[in-house]
């Protein structure tokens, strides 16, 4: 008897099964898709973070220019006192 009812037993709980795998799947991908959406926008942060130090590093030791003299550093300082040459 247990032979004979099996692949009914079998059809009946096989869909169940697959609905519910099918909504964890889903489920996981949500969650997987938002992680790499957050990741994302840690990266682009650290990213700018990244680019505003290197300015600011710039800023702070920037290339002399062949005279000596820093013409950017005295730009930053002083902008009304320097003509473009």
């Amino acid at each position: 008897l247990a032979t004979a009812l099996y692949p009914v037993q079998w059809a009946v709980i096989e869909p169940i099964r697959l609905v519910q795998g099918g909504s964890a799947y889903f489920a996981s991908q949500a969650s997987l898709q938002t992680k790499a959406d957050a990741a994302q926008r840690q990266l682009l942060t650290q990213s700018v973070r990244a680019g505003q130090v290197e300015q600011l590093t710039r800023i702070e030791k920037p290339e002399p220019d062949t005279n000596g003299s820093n013409i950017a550093a005295r730009k930053l300082k002083h902008p009304w006192r320097l003509k473009e040459s």
